[in-house]
């Protein structure tokens, strides 16, 4: 089936919605609000459990998320965060237990996490902190 909704409402605030859904369960909503803040959402969802989510938040603060998920267990997370600071998640996890991780935040600092890990055991993470000091590491 197909079903499109589009809704729009003004008083001090604008929303659109826009939603299609088909017999393949494709989802998708976009979704925008704006009073004293901006919300913008969209999610794309498939037979094949593919999602995908971008979300962005603006209230003296901006978030973006982006998220996939595949049957084959495919994990894909990208965070941003800024409100005095900024944050950057990326994780990747698979059926083999493969992982990767890469986070930045900067508020008076800076750090980066690299970690990946197998079903071998297999372990390599670097770090770097900032903030009157400097340290990396790297373990396998």
């Amino acid at each position: 089936m197909r079903s499109d909704v589009i809704q729009k409402s003004y008083y001090n605030c604008y929303i659109d919605v826009i939603h299609k859904s088909y017999s393949i369960c494709y989802l998708d909503v976009i979704h925008k609000s704006n009073y004293n803040l901006y919300l913008d959402v969209i999610q794309k969802f498939n037979y094949n459990l593919n999602l995908d989510v971008i979300q962005k938040f603006n209230n003296h603060l901006h978030l973006d998320v982006i998220q996939k998920s595949d049957y084959n267990g495919y994990l894909d997370v990208i965070q941003k965060s800024n409100y005095n600071m900024r944050s950057d998640v990326r994780q990747k996890t698979y059926y083999n237990g493969y992982l990767d991780v890469i986070q930045k935040s900067n508020y008076n600092m800076s750090l980066d996490v690299i970690q990946r890990s197998y079903y071998n055991v297999y372990l390599d993470v670097i770090q770097k902190s900032n903030n009157n000091m400097h340290r990396d590491v790297i373990l396998k």
